[in-house]
């Protein structure tokens, strides 16, 4: 019905986006079960130990996912392609694929340096390295977040780059990267 419509790729994003947000809630509702589940588990009020099973929600993030991928390859110019970046970035670490997700992170700060997503992939980048134990990449990353006073995860930032400063041998700096955790 859309086909040739202008609109057609801020219907993607709009799709995409309510995608996103039932495969969190889905995953929600799996988490709670799972959580009742292991209770009766160890209360001995079941035998067989619960698996958590995300495929569901899974399924709504591949779909966002290739909505996502869509929009860039149909609308490489648009002024929204930071947040499909964004999003694609975050979907791909959902779906375990962290390296694609990375490098979507990766793209959208060096390409789009002033985009409201750019501080959260930053933070996500550092996590990534921070997981992997790539210290100084990881200091890297949260020191960028912590340049926005304002930015949501600042002071999460700030704790995290702490730790990288403490596991890079930089024990001052991380004394006071976590004093000024607690004075924010």
């Amino acid at each position: 019905q859309f086909k040739t419509s202008k609109r057609r790729g801020e219907l993607w994003l709009r799709l995409a986006e309510l995608y996103v947000e039932k495969s969190r809630l889905i995953e929600y509702r799996l988490q709670q079960k799972y959580d009742d589940s292991i209770a009766k588990f160890r209360s001995g009020e079941t035998k067989v130990r619960p698996k958590l099973d995300l495929t569901a929600a899974q399924d709504y993030s591949r779909k966002a996912v290739q909505l996502y991928e869509w929009f860039l390859r149909d609308f490489p110019e648009d002024e929204k392609v930071d947040q499909a970046l964004f999003f694609l970035g975050y979907n791909h670490f959902e779906l375990n694929n962290p390296e694609k997700g990375k490098d979507y992170y990766k793209r959208l700060t060096s390409e789009y340096p002033k985009s409201s997503y750019v501080e959260e992939a930053h933070f996500a980048l550092g996590e990534y390295s921070f997981e992997r134990e790539q210290w100084a990449d990881a200091l890297k990353h949260y020191k960028t977040v912590t340049l926005n006073k304002r930015a949501r995860l600042y002071s999460f930032a700030y704790y995290k780059m702490a730790w990288c400063q403490y596991k890079t041998g930089a024990v001052k700096q991380a004394l006071s990267s976590l004093e000024h955790v607690i004075r924010s």
